[in-house]
């Protein structure tokens, strides 16, 4: 088995740059700790919500460093040669394969149903199998 020596050569430092970032993160936590830009937050609002303002302040607090964090990660993906597949991307996919074939099946003619050989019918609008109906003759029919 031969492996690829950039990619065995440059994983470990691309886990060391990783944990630098995750590093940052949590500093830019701290930061906030540090500033104590929490405390000044709890106090806007009243005393009996104080802990749904740190929260908030956490949260906007952090938007900036995820965002940072996002394009970060992107960034060394790519310096690395890294392949993969980000959930926006798949989501995007998702959605344009969707979206073809909405639009394909909205340009076809209905197509009769066809039977298989199990004797299902396929219905062609919704690609549904559906069992073939027998019709039972009623009580009054089997008497004449």
């Amino acid at each position: 088995m031969t492996t690829d020596p950039k990619t065995t050569q440059h994983k470990p430092l691309y886990y060391i740059l990783l944990a630098l970032g995750c590093a940052g993160l949590l500093g830019w936590f701290y930061l906030l700790r540090h500033w104590q830009l929490m405390e000044w937050m709890a106090q806007l609002g009243p005393e009996t919500h104080k802990g749904s303002m740190n929260l908030l302040a956490i949260m906007l607090w952090l938007v900036p460093a995820l965002v940072i964090w996002k394009y970060y990660l992107r960034w060394l993906n790519k310096h690395f040669d890294i392949r993969g597949q980000f959930d926006q991307d798949r989501h995007d996919a998702q959605y344009q394969t969707a979206a073809q074939d909405q639009t394909t099946a909205q340009g076809q003619a209905t197509a009769p149903d066809q039977t298989t050989a199990k004797g299902q019918t396929t219905d062609s609008t919704t690609g549904a199998a559906k069992l073939n109906e027998k019709q039972i003759p009623a009580e009054e029919d089997k008497k004449n």
